[in-house]
């Protein structure tokens, strides 16, 4: 399986910490490093399926055209 990989500077690091504290409703002081990584990894897992999902629809459109009769 192939692997994903990437850097954050601390800054980045602790405004993803800021954004997930946000997001979960505490305060940025009980978020950890590998909470950030599985909501990372939650988040990008959701882009791919969103991806995913759209390439089905694009190749199977529905029509809001009325059927001719």
């Amino acid at each position: 399986m192939p692997t994903v990989s990437y850097t954050v500077s601390t800054a980045q690091l602790n405004e993803l910490k800021a954004a997930l504290a946000h997001h979960q409703g505490i305060d940025v002081s009980e978020v950890a490093n590998d909470d950030v990584k599985r909501w990372g990894l939650r988040q990008f897992q959701s882009v791919v399926r969103n991806y995913r999902q759209s390439l089905i629809d694009s190749s199977n459109p529905v029509s809001n055209d009325p059927i001719a009769s």
